[in-house]
């Protein structure tokens, strides 16, 4: 897990590491946990429900760069070790300028690089910590016949160097997948789509190319002439390279450039293939505009036309199928319905105008369970990130430099709110919720102004959520306060909005 703004993944609609917290806080039912460069125990809305699911496991794993909270969560203030029976190990990792690796970023660019500086001591990158543990846990497993074991003992577990050491290339390489007749490297994303079933593997077929001619991610040729940013010798786009998705709309009927001054794609009649200053995002590059694949313009939907909403659908599958027959391309819809719709927060100071009669989603998935009432919490917290610590500051909040120019959270409030209250430029004060406080500083600002929602004036308070207990830079977890009700669709919890009130400390 990335140190990242919900330290979650999210699979069917939930934030794993929410839903994780909560059901382990409850039922105790996972034993050991990894955690590698998360901090749950700052950034997880609601945060008391993480020290509770973390006492009941019989041992927790933490590999970081620093001793984050996470990884000594029993010390927090309040706790009492005794009562938990945990047993924690630390494992050093490697800062990410002492391993080789590829970053990819949301422009969907994978970037290769290369060790800037060699590991500290013991630290290792997260690939050699799991690597070791595996290849442990395999040797532990030898001679097994049971079942529940095979994924261990069978797993392709082969990304040694010449020199016996875990390879990030290699990692790369599984990703952009193999054609398992040969055991050669698939050299284009049409290798793997084109391929019969069961003849090509890939670790994540967008990646499909990226290593197949060489590592294109390592690229870093920066020319343009073309003029439209495209850069396509720089790096690797996933997938295939295109670095404008749904290019094949930028052309009319007849696969022509809509924009002669802008050309990304067109159809070349005299080769009889799709081409252009991009990789085209076509079905088939031989398929002309006149046949029904050289018409589909988005070829990720299995309609193979735009949408305005989305639902339920399949495409490839006869009417009666056979028992055989694989679904090829599936469609589903959001999970609270097939177009987007508003709803209040579970928390809110204003009743839904559009729909008096649903305040909320009814498809949240909420899990805190303390709830404020408007006449106790009247004013909105909404929280984020300030630009000295990043996240949850389990690095940042450990440079000495960058806590001197942010040395601690504050609660800033408009001066209209500073006025009413009594409240002045650095005042200590109280912010709480139904389900925790805390004590800070007061940052009173124009930056924040009194709204005016549904006739009635409303006051934000702003906080920064980046602190925890530990690190050089301790303070207050602003999350203490935040509520954990998730969006159904992308399992986000509400960190923008929840009922809190202020006072002078």
């Amino acid at each position: 897990m990335a140190d990242c703004r919900y330290n979650s993944s999210v699979i069917g609609g939930e934030n794993c590491s929410v839903k994780l917290s909560e059901r382990q806080q409850d039922k105790g039912q996972f034993k050991i946990l990894f955690n590698f460069g998360s901090n749950s125990t700052v950034s997880i809305p609601d945060r008391k429900m993480v020290a509770k699911g973390l006492s009941k496991l019989d041992m927790l794993v933490v590999a970081d760069i620093f001793e984050v909270e996470t990884a000594q969560f029993w010390r927090e203030p309040g706790l009492n070790p005794k009562d938990i029976q945990t047993e924690v190990f630390m494992l050093p990792a490697a800062f990410v300028y002492e391993k080789a690796g590829t970053m990819t970023n949301s422009s969907r660019l994978v970037q290769w690089k290369e060790v800037a500086l060699e590991p500290l001591n013991e630290s290792l990158p997260d690939l050699d910590i799991i690597d070791h543990i595996f290849k442990r846990m395999r040797e532990l497993y030898a001679g097994s016949t049971a079942p529940k074991d095979a994924p261990i003992l069978k797993a392709r577990w082969n990304y040694d160097d010449e020199h016996g050491e875990p390879s990030p290339l290699k990692v790369l390489q599984e990703l952009n997948g193999y054609d398992e007749t040969t055991g050669e490297l698939l050299s284009a994303l049409g290798d793997y789509l084109s391929a019969p079933i069961g003849t090509v593997s890939t670790g994540c077929w967008v990646y499909a190319g990226v290593t197949g001619k060489g590592n294109l991610a390592a690229r870093r040729d920066g020319a343009d002439s073309t003029d439209l940013g495209l850069n396509r010798n720089f790096a690797f786009a996933w997938p295939g390279n295109i670095r404008v998705l749904y290019n094949r709309a930028s052309c009319d009927a007849q696969g022509q450039p809509l924009d002669p001054e802008r050309k990304l794609i067109w159809w070349d009649a005299a080769k009889g293939e799709w081409t252009g200053n991009d990789g085209p995002d076509v079905v088939d590059k031989t398929k002309g505009p006149d046949t029904p694949e050289g018409k589909i313009a988005f070829k990720q939907n299995p309609e193979g036309v735009g949408r305005l909403f989305a639902a339920a659908y399949t495409s490839g599958l006869p009417v009666t199928p056979s028992a055989d027959v694989l679904p090829i391309r599936n469609a589903g819809m959001c999970v609270d319905g097939p177009l987007p719709e508003f709803y209040e927060p579970i928390e809110s100071p204003a009743e839904n105008i559009l729909h008096p009669k649903v305040q909320n989603n009814p498809c949240a998935n909420i899990v805190s369970t303390e709830f404020g009432d408007v006449k106790e919490y009247p004013y909105v917290l909404t929280t984020y990130g300030v630009c000295e610590h990043f996240c949850a500051g389990g690095i940042t909040r450990n440079i000495p430099w960058l806590n001197e120019i942010m040395p601690e959270p504050f609660a800033e409030i408009s001066k209209n709110l500073g006025k009413k209250l009594g409240i002045k430029e650095g005042d200590q004060v109280e912010v709480y919720s139904a389900r925790g406080k805390v004590r800070v500083r007061a940052l009173v600002t124009d930056r924040l102004q009194t709204y005016k929602i549904n006739g009635k004036d409303q006051e934000t308070i702003g906080m920064p959520w980046s602190w925890g207990f530990a690190s050089l830079n301790p303070g207050p977890s602003t999350n203490n306060m935040t509520m954990a009700a998730l969006d159904p669709g992308a399992g986000t919890p509400e960190y923008k909005c929840c009922l809190v009130n202020i006072r002078r400390a």
